[in-house]
C-alpha cells in the first residue's frame, strides 16, 4: 500500500497512521517465563533524544478502544521507520528483554519502511501512530490485534536507506480483562512511598542550608503530589527538613509548605524520627528515650508544618535496624514493615516461580514476627531507565502489567519507593495516572493503595515447608558504638533547659533554636565529629544569650541607719528580658527579703533597691552573684563595699545605761555641794580627831 492510502488512513482516524506491509502473522504468544531475582538482562540504554524521543503513549488497551504512541523524530529524510507489534511477553523476564530487544519474536503486525520525511507531524512537531484495539478477527490498516490479556510490546525502529538500524524502541502495550474475559483475578495494589527529605537542612549555627539542587528536587516533588492528588499512596517527610521549609518560606515569602500541606491532606503521612537516627546504636546503647524524644519531635513538627496527624503503623527498614530495634519500633506503634529487597535473600525460584507479590512476616531469633512486604527495586530502576518521562513511565506500566498476570486469582501487591532523583517525578507522575486510570470499559487491573491499605488487601504467602505464613529475615548491620556522644548530648540539652529558664523559649536564638540543636545532632547522615559541631553550636547558642547580663563594678555605699536599702545597677545587653536569680552574701549584713531574690531584668540597665539591716559598724565587702534560675549556671558576680556609721543595737543600749548612771552621779554631787554651802563650815570640838596630823609645842 502507498503512502497517498496510509494518508487516507490518517483523515480516516484523525492520527498519524501507516501503511501494512505485513499482516497478521498469527505467531502464538510468548512461552511463559518466571522472574526469580537477579535474573533481568540489563535495561536498554536511554535512546538517543536527538533522534527518537518517545513524547506520549496511550498503552492502556481494551477491545474497542484506542492505542497511541507519539515521538519526534530527527532522522535524515530518507531514513524510514517500521513499526512492529510482537507477541505478547509471557514473564517479567522475557517482558525485560524485549524492552532490550531481544527475544521480541516474529512481529504478529508490522508497517515498515515508512518513509521518516512523509509522516504527518502535528503543530509540536509530534508524529503519532494511533490503532483501534480488536481481540478477533483480520485487523484492518488501522487496527492493532490483542487477543488475551497481557502486555504486548510494540517496537519502532529507525534505518537509513541501507537497511542499517539508527535507533530502536519498545513501548509496552497493556491489554486490560473486560467483562468478557472470563478470569478469576484480583488488582494488583500499587503502593507508592514518597519521601520529601533532603540532606541535612539545618546547620549547626541555626541557619537552613538547603541548596538550589536541594531545593528545586523538593519542588518537584511537591509538584509531584499535586499532579497526583486524587492517587492513594503514602508520604514520608523528614520532620526536619519541613520546620528548614518552613523557615525558608517566612524569609523568601515562598509557599512551598503550604503547598505540600495541601497536597498530603487526606493521604498516608508516615511518622517518622526528627531527623533520621541509626536506631540499632541507640536501642544498643540503652536510650530509648532519645528515640522517644526524636519521635515526639518529630509528630510535633510535622503536624506544625502540615496540619496532619503522622501514622506510626508502617516503617521503612534500613540495614540499622536490627531485631532488638524492631522491638522497639513495634512497641511504639509500628505493625507493619517495609522491608528493601536488598536486605532479603533471594526465594527458591522452584518454590517460588514469579517475583513475590504477597505479604509475609519478618524474624529474625526468638522475637515478635512483623507483617511486611519488600520493595520491588526493579520497578525503581526501571522508572529511571530513561530520560524520557513518557517512555519510563510506560516500562513501568508493562512490567506491572506483568505482575498484574502473574498470578491474577490471588490477592497481590506492590511497593514503589520513589527515586530521590526529581528526573524521575515526570515519570512516576504519568505512571500513577495511568495506573489510576483504566480505560473505558475494562475490568480494574491495579489498585493505586496507601502502606495501610496495601496491608489490608494482599494476603500472604504461604511457607513451602507448610508451616503457615512465609517467615524471612533481613540483613542488618551490627549496631555502632556511639561513644561519649550521648553523654555530651545529654550535658548540651540540661544546658538548654537551664537557658530555658532563663528567657522567653522563642526568643530568636534562644532555647527553642538551641534545643533543635540538639535534636539534629544524632542524624545519622552526619559524621561524628560533625555530630558534635551541632553540640558546640547549641552550647554558643546559649553562650551568647546568656553573656548579656552583667553586674558593673558598684561604688561604695554608706549606711547611716541599722534599716536601709542599697541601690544595685545591672545591664541586660539583650533585646528581651532574661530571668535571673541575685545571690547576696555579706558576713556584717543582714537581707530581710532573702539573700536569693528573683529578678526579671529589661532589655537595658536595671536599678533594684535591696533591703538590708547592718548588723555592726564599719566598712565589709558584699558578693552579688546573678545565677539561672535553676542555679545550675554562674551568669555574673561583683564584690561591692558598705559602710555603716550607725550603731549596732547593743551599743545603743550600753551607751545609754552609761549615760544615764553619770546623770545620776553627777547629779548627786551637785546636791551635796549646794547643802554645804547653807549650812556653813563644822566648829570644831577640841579633841583631835583620830588620825589627824597636829602641830606639837617646844
Amino acid at each position: 500500500m502507498t503512502v497517498r492510502h496510509a494518508r487516507r488512513a490518517v483523515a480516516l482516524l484523525t492520527v498519524a497512521a501507516v501503511s501494512l506491509v505485513a499482516a497478521v502473522a498469527g505467531a502464538a504468544p510468548g512461552v511463559d517465563a518466571t522472574a526469580a531475582q537477579g535474573q533481568f538482562p540489563e535495561y536498554p540504554a536511554p535512546v538517543d533524544p536527538d533522534l527518537l524521543e518517545i513524547t506520549d503513549v496511550a498503552a492502556q488497551a481494551v477491545p474497542g478502544g484506542v492505542v497511541s504512541v507519539g515521538f519526534r523524530l530527527d532522522a535524515p529524510p530518507e531514513a524510514t521507520v517500521t513499526v512492529a507489534l510482537h507477541p505478547r511477553a509471557g514473564g517479567r523476564i522475557l517482558y525485560r528483554q524485549a524492552l532490550a530487544g531481544e527475544n521480541l519474536g516474529a512481529p504478529t503486525q508490522r508497517y515498515a519502511e515508512l518513509p521518516a520525511a512523509e509522516l504527518p507531524r502535528d503543530e509540536d512537531g509530534v508524529v503519532r501512530f494511533a490503532f483501534e484495539v480488536i481481540s478477533n478477527g483480520a485487523p484492518e490498516l488501522t487496527q492493532l490485534l490483542l487477543p488475551e490479556v497481557g502486555v504486548y510490546p510494540l517496537s519502532l525502529t529507525v534505518a537509513d536507506p541501507d537497511g542499517d538500524v539508527l535507533d530502536t524502541v519498545v513501548v509496552a502495550l497493556v491489554r486490560f480483562p473486560t467483562a468478557d474475559d472470563l478470569m478469576e483475578r484480583q488488582p494488583l495494589s500499587v503502593a507508592t512511598l514518597v519521601d520529601v527529605t533532603g540532606p541535612t537542612a539545618i546547620a549547626p549555627d541555626g541557619s537552613v542550608v538547603l541548596g538550589g539542587d536541594d531545593l528545586g528536587a523538593l519542588e518537584a516533588t511537591t509538584a509531584l503530589l499535586e499532579r497526583t492528588d486524587e492517587i492513594p499512596l503514602t508520604v514520608r517527610p523528614t520532620p526536619e527538613t519541613l520546620v528548614a521549609l518552613a523557615r525558608l518560606d517566612t524569609t523568601n515569602g515562598t509557599d512551598l509548605v503550604p503547598r505540600l500541606a495541601d497536597a498530603v491532606a487526606g493521604r498516608q503521612v508516615m511518622a517518622d524520627t526528627y531527623v533520621p537516627l541509626d536506631l540499632g546504636a541507640w536501642v544498643a546503647a540503652d536510650r530509648l528515650d532519645e528515640v522517644d524524644r526524636q519521635f515526639d519531635a518529630g509528630l510535633t513538627a510535622v503536624g506544625d508544618t502540615l496540619s496532619v496527624t503522622p501514622r506510626r503503623s508502617s516503617w521503612l527498614l534500613d540495614a540499622t535496624v536490627d531485631p532488638a530495634a524492631l522491638d522497639a519500633l513495634v512497641a511504639r506503634g509500628v505493625t507493619q514493615v517495609v522491608v528493601p529487597a536488598e536486605l532479603l535473600d533471594p526465594l527458591s525460584a522452584a518454590d517460588f516461580p514469579v517475583t513475590l507479590t504477597q505479604g509475609f512476616d519478618v524474624t529474625n531469633g526468638p522475637r515478635t514476627t512483623v507483617a511486611a512486604v519488600q520493595t520491588d527495586d526493579d520497578l525503581v530502576d526501571l522508572l529511571a531507565s530513561s530520560d524520557q518521562p513518557a517512555l519510563a513511565a510506560n516500562r513501568v506500566l508493562g512490567d506491572l502489567g506483568v505482575l498484574a498476570y502473574d498470578d491474577p486469582s490471588l490477592r497481590r501487591g506492590v511497593v514503589l519507593v520513589a527515586p530521590d532523583d526529581p528526573a524521575t517525578h515526570d515519570a512516576l507522575g504519568e505512571l500513577l495516572t495511568a495506573v489510576a486510570t483504566p480505560p473505558a470499559g475494562a475490568e480494574p487491573l491495579f489498585d493505586p493503595a496507601t502502606l495501610d491499605r496495601l496491608f489490608d488487601t494482599i494476603s500472604n504467602a504461604d511457607d513451602p515447608a507448610g508451616d503457615g505464613v512465609l517467615q524471612r529475615s533481613w540483613d542488618f548491620d551490627p549496631p555502632t558504638s556511639l561513644g561519649t556522644f550521648p553523654t555530651q548530648l545529654d550535658a548540651a540539652r540540661q544546658l538548654v533547659a537551664t537557658y530555658a529558664t532563663m528567657v522567653d523559649p522563642a526568643v530568636p536564638d534562644g532555647p527553642l533554636q538551641a534545643d533543635e540543636l540538639t535534636l539534629v545532632a544524632p542524624d545519622a547522615r552526619l559524621a561524628a565529629d560533625e555530630r558534635r559541631t551541632y553540640l558546640a553550636g547549641a552550647d554558643a547558642m546559649v553562650a551568647a544569650g546568656t553573656d548579656v547580663v552583667k553586674v558593673p563594678d558598684q561604688e561604695a555605699v554608706t549606711l547611716t541607719a541599722r534599716e536601709a536599702t542599697i541601690p544595685l545597677t545591672f545591664t541586660n545587653q539583650a533585646p528581651h528580658s532574661v530571668r535571673v536569680d541575685l545571690a547576696l552574701a555579706s558576713e556584717k549584713l543582714e537581707f530581710p527579703g532573702g539573700d536569693v531574690i528573683e529578678l526579671d531584668l529589661a532589655p537595658g540597665t536595671s536599678r533594684v533597691e535591696i533591703a538590708v539591716q547592718a548588723r555592726a559598724s564599719g566598712a565589709f565587702p558584699v558578693e552579688a552573684n546573678l545565677r539561672s534560675p535553676d542555679g545550675r549556671l554562674e551568669l555574673a558576680a561583683n564584690t561591692f563595699t558598705v559602710r555603716s556609721t550607725a550603731f549596732s543595737g547593743l551599743g545603743v543600749v550600753l551607751s545609754g545605761v552609761a549615760g544615764a548612771f553619770l546623770a545620776l552621779w553627777w547629779g548627786r554631787t551637785i546636791v551635796k555641794v549646794r547643802r554645804r554651802r547653807r549650812e556653813g563650815p563644822d566648829e570644831p570640838t577640841g579633841d583631835p580627831t583620830p588620825g589627824d596630823r597636829q602641830l606639837v609645842g617646844h
